[in-house]
């Protein structure tokens, strides 16, 4: 899933986005402790989630204003009443969202841009 950068009535733009859903044989706390380690060392920091309602909770980072992961872990019972038959959750794993968001031009300008 994904679209490019869009212009919205405001004048301002809607970001651009790229995303999957995946699958792991982990637990949530894993997930995330994998993913902070990985974008914290690429000079991310936390920022608030805003995950889907068929989601059971969820992280996300930012860096430069510009550029965020965010990621979601999915209830299963709604994730496999939301999708073809087939998507079973294995036992053990979970289905979760990777979404990466990003500006092309910042919505407050470039003066925002870390130099």
């Amino acid at each position: 899933m994904g679209s490019n950068q869009t212009p919205n009535e405001k004048g301002e733009p809607n970001p651009a986005y790229a995303g999957a859903i995946l699958t792991a044989p982990v637990t949530p706390a894993a997930l995330y402790a994998f993913y902070r380690k990985q974008l914290e060392a690429r000079g991310f920091h936390s920022v608030d989630d805003y995950h889907l309602s068929t989601q059971v909770s969820g992280q996300a980072w930012e860096v430069d204003q510009r550029v965020q992961v965010q990621i979601g872990v999915f209830d299963p019972t709604l994730f496999e009443a939301d999708q073809p038959s087939g998507s079973a959750v294995r036992p053990g794993h979970l289905f979760y969202e990777e979404v990466l968001v990003g500006y092309l031009n910042h919505p407050k300008g470039d003066a925002q841009r870390p130099t």
